[in-house]
């Protein structure tokens, strides 16, 4: 009676602002959802969605289109209560009605929208939807994923359900179900063994959200280690990023990956090399003796150097080596040697006068690094003239660089 109410109201006060669409007004196209013409009624659900989140005053309109003999209006009118997102709170029962009919289409239509509009509190939708995860139709299966997989980690106390679908035939059903499993974190725990199976499913897709998942739901270390190892080699980017990224969440214990990390610093792709060498800095101290071997590879030098700055003062030991690449003919592993060592902050205070000799570097790039590297390298007094002295340099982006830091080092001061 309430929505009746408001839907009444609205349509009264102000007509004139209504929203339109093919010349006829939101309140017009709902009378049309009356019509015995079933072709009319298509139509206007049809219209009624398209007006996106301003359906809103035809909500119980739509909530009774959902019991409609035609399932193309059926179907119309749960699409358009979908735009409404949670607003469409008043809508649920409704769709969970529509949820259970025996129509292919209306189930499947329903069983997304619940997602949409319950996906911050989750509620009854989310053990309807659980159930529908069964469902003899493919459709309906994978709407039922996709509307919890929108639901995610309040898509709480189905853990079972979930585990046995990462099974299921359709491979939209097994990611969406390792996703939720994912967003549920370690609350998802006993899923980690269903989700080692998955990391060789024959779809990318699977395998990438398992992977991530793997990284999340914190089960056995060993088991994910041991499953994740080999998937840093898959053909797919996007799995074997996640392969690194689930290892370094996994952190200690994810030891024995170390070498496959630091070989992962050679893949082509650039961000693979920064993900392993997150990777191992997550990992930890154990990860330092391997990287500084890598240093003194040509063709993992800067990877390398890299994945030590983000241990910070952990990685002291890199600074011999990080002051021997600064005379390096390569400007651009100078340039990450001096990032490297603004890393390491105070670990790396015997590279200073190293540093300073830079901002004379024949590259401007070069130069500028070192203006900026100086920033956390705790204002010592030696750094200042050089710093004031780079405020005239020839290229603006030294001069820029110069400023900014001096700026920095003096607001330290205050």
């Amino acid at each position: 009676m309430f929505h009746t109410t408001v839907l009444i109201l609205a349509f009264a006060v102000a007509p004139a602002d209504e929203p339109k669409s093919g010349g006829k007004t939101l309140s017009q196209w709902v009378e049309e959802l009356k019509s015995p013409d079933a072709k009319k009624r298509i139509e206007a659900a049809d219209r009624l969605e398209g007006f996106r989140e301003k359906v809103l005053p035809a909500l119980d309109a739509l909530v009774a289109a959902l019991k409609d003999s035609d399932p193309k209006v059926r179907v119309l009118a749960a699409k358009a209560l979908g735009n409404l997102n949670e607003k469409g709170t008043p809508a649920v029962k409704g769709l969970l009605d529509a949820a259970r009919t025996s129509d292919t289409k209306t189930r499947a239509a329903a069983a997304i929208v619940l997602g949409w509009i319950c996906q911050k509190h989750g509620g009854e939708a989310v053990e309807l939807l659980a159930g529908m995860l069964t469902d003899k139709e493919k459709e309906v299966r994978v709407n039922a994923a996709l509307g919890l997989g929108i639901i995610g980690q309040h898509a709480k106390g189905i853990n079972t359900q979930l585990i046995k679908s990462l099974g299921d035939s359709e491979a939209m059903v097994r990611e969406r179900c390792a996703w939720v499993l994912l967003m549920l974190g370690p609350e998802a725990k006993e899923a980690a063994v269903a989700l080692v199976k998955i990391t060789t499913d024959p779809d990318k897709s699977v395998r990438e959200t398992a992977a991530r998942a793997l990284g999340q739901v914190k089960g056995d270390a060993s088991v994910t280690v041991t499953a994740l190892i080999p998937v840093l080699k898959d053909k797919e980017s996007a799995v074997k990023k996640a392969a690194a990224t689930s290892l370094g969440y996994v952190g200690e214990k994810a030891e024995p990956a170390i070498p496959h990390l630091i070989e992962g610093l050679n893949d082509p792709d650039k961000t693979m090399k920064r993900d392993c060498g997150l990777a191992l800095s997550r990992i930890g101290k154990a990860s330092v003796p391997p990287l500084l071997k890598a240093l003194e590879e040509k063709s993992t030098q800067i990877d390398a150097m890299a994945a030590i700055g983000w241990h910070g003062s952990n990685a002291a030991d890199a600074v011999p080596k990080l002051r021997e690449i600064l005379k390096d003919g390569d400007a651009a592993k100078r340039m990450q040697a001096l990032e490297t060592l603004s890393q390491l902050r105070s670990a790396a205070k015997d590279a200073v006068p190293d540093m300073i000799a830079a901002l004379k570097d024949k590259d401007s790039l070069v130069r500028a690094m070192a203006a900026a590297s100086f920033k956390f390298m705790g204002g010592e007094a030696s750094i200042i003239p050089p710093l004031r002295e780079a405020l005239n340099d020839d290229d603006p982006i030294v001069r820029k660089m110069a400023k900014e830091t001096l700026q920095l080092i003096d607001r330290a001061k205050d």
